[in-house]
């Protein structure tokens, strides 16, 4: 492992020759080299993190099941002990690191002329001990123990930056927070418009009215939006939408009409009324609200209606790079935290007490009226608790008056002695792992072109880049050669070599300064020969 002050430009490196083809796990990583050799250079400190995560690797416990000794061969010293991997994780994860990771990760993508982003807030449900705040879960679909997630996409998919809280502040207070410090850690001037297309859960007429005449603005559903408003004679324009299937060529086109108009709810917001018919015929009415006075209508409908973009990335992050772990198990408490919340105000556990007190005695109550109606004759007990009922719940009602209404948040979770995750490990670990989900995508690009056949096409390129194979380093060159465990057929074979060979064609070298340019090529079966020396006892 590097050291966290490691620089691959001015270190001394061990460079490593074998003169002959040497047996190599996890070879397959140089199909990433290009993004590698960048890492060495912009952020040498994660290097290690990289390149385990993208073998598959996707939390420490998971790095026992790789051979360290292949993986040195290639980069140096990497740290093998869990213990002293966690111990340089904990001394990478500051907040100078953090930023440096985002910066980096926005320079791959290349978001200097983006000024449109999804924001996507994700729930991960908390199963430990810790008492932590609720909220709701959507994966179990009711109130449990969560941790915020809450991601940025740029509108070609691409993960640009993620935040983790817990639920003291709901999601609207969170973005605008959130928004300020992208735009500081990312550099982005604060005169540059900037529009973020964002689920109904954002929708609040505060938050509208907050951000009308400023540089930050939304895209977002109506919410109870009344159907049946469509006027055809109305239309304002129409366009198709094209999408893809399982390939270039299998196309799917809908059809999109729209009236734009001032909201009736605020002339300052833009209202696209919606009328989209899909390939079979189907057709939905929706309405979008956009703050933004200059983004074309059409962008803003399109933007919308490819949400699921950033939507299925969630299940992919989690899937192929552990998202969801939960990295550390570190802590705060409410009390260690106080200073840096912004003070607010709650009912006061004396006022649910007794409005649920109310609730409970008008219920009964209600009960002993209805009982009364239906008997004919007058019956003393129920009349007796139906006064009874009655006197308590003016009791209750003149408690309810004189009690204090609200109480401070804070105080009352220290009170409750209340937990708070620190996600200090984890967003650091989550913020290399979006980048690792990038610098795949980046990597697959033209293989994607290539091969031209959207249902595996990760498939296919995930088990070549996690091959085993065989390496040769000499003083001017590495060869290498991969040999996954599918066995292709030669059409696949033959575009998966033209691919390498563009990969060769880019002239990358080892990131040890030798300057080594690396080529990779298919390992030939015809080719292997297997020989076994120095054990001595082979069991039949």
């Amino acid at each position: 492992m590097l050291n966290k002050n490691d620089n691959r430009n001015t270190s001394e490196i061990d460079i490593k020759i074998t003169n002959n083809f040497v047996f190599c796990h996890h070879i397959g990583i140089l199909l990433f080299i290009t993004y590698l050799t960048k890492i060495c250079k912009e952020v040498p400190f994660s290097l290690q993190w990289f390149v385990t995560v993208l073998i598959g690797a996707v939390n420490i416990e998971q790095t026992k099941l790789l051979d360290f000794e292949s993986i040195n061969l290639i980069f140096g010293n990497f740290i093998k002990n869990l213990t002293l991997q966690r111990i340089q994780l904990s001394e990478i994860g500051t907040k100078e690191n953090l930023k440096k990771l985002l910066q980096f990760n926005a320079q791959i993508i290349g978001i200097e002329n983006d000024t449109k982003f999804y924001y996507d807030p994700h729930t991960k449900r908390y199963t430990g001990m810790y008492k932590i705040l609720k909220g709701w879960c959507g994966n179990l679909g009711k109130i449990a123990k969560i941790l915020n997630i809450d991601f940025f996409h740029t509108t070609k998919g691409y993960p640009l930056y993620l935040e983790h809280d817990d639920n003291y502040y709901d999601m609207r207070e969170r973005f605008l927070k959130q928004v300020e410090r992208l735009r500081e850690t990312l550099n982005i001037p604060e005169e540059k418009n900037l529009t973020f297309i964002i689920d109904r859960g954002i929708y609040k007429m505060e938050l509208f009215n907050n951000l009308i005449g400023t540089k930050n603005h939304i895209i977002t559903w109506e919410k109870d939006y009344e159907k049946g408003q469509w006027r055809e004679s109305n239309m304002t324009g129409n366009f198709t939408i094209t999408k893809y299937r399982n390939s270039s060529k299998d196309l799917l086109t809908y059809n999109i009409k729209y009236t734009e108009q001032e909201w009736s709810k605020n002339s300052k917001i833009r209202q696209l009324i919606v009328y989209a018919t899909n390939p079979k015929n189907v057709s939905i009415e929706l309405s979008i609200l956009v703050t933004n006075p200059a983004i074309p209508a059409k962008d803003c409908i399109t933007d919308m209606l490819n949400r699921w973009i950033q939507e299925n990335d969630n299940k992919y992050l989690i899937t192929h790079f552990g998202i969801d772990y939960i990295t550390s198990y570190d802590i705060f408490t409410y009390k260690e935290i106080k200073h840096i919340l912004i003070e607010k105000n709650i009912k006061s556990g004396e006022l649910k007490s007794l409005q649920n007190e109310k609730k409970n005695i008008e219920k009964e109550l209600s009960k002993y009226l209805i009982s009364e109606n239906q008997n004919k004759k007058s019956n003393k007990k129920i009349q007796q608790k139906i006064n009874f009922l009655s006197n308590e719940l003016k009791r209750i009602k003149s408690e309810i008056k004189n009690v204090y209404k609200t109480q401070s948040k804070i105080d009352y979770l220290i009170k409750q002695e209340t937990i708070k995750l620190d996600t200090c490990k984890k967003i650091t670990m989550d913020t290399i792992k979006i980048i690792a989900r990038n610098i795949f995508y980046l990597s697959i690009k033209q293989f994607i072109k290539m091969y031209d056949n959207f249902r595996d096409d990760h498939v296919i390129f995930r088990n070549l880049s996690q091959s085993h194979g065989c390496i040769m380093l000499d003083k001017e060159n590495v060869r290498v050669l991969l040999y996954p465990t599918i066995r292709y057929s030669p059409k696949i074979k033959q575009i998966i070599k033209e691919f390498l060979d563009i990969i060769n064609s880019q002239n990358n070298v080892l990131p040890d300064n030798s300057n080594r340019k690396i080529t990779i090529s298919l390992l030939e079966e015809n080719s292997i020969v297997f020989a076994i020396q120095n054990q001595l006892k082979i069991p039949f």
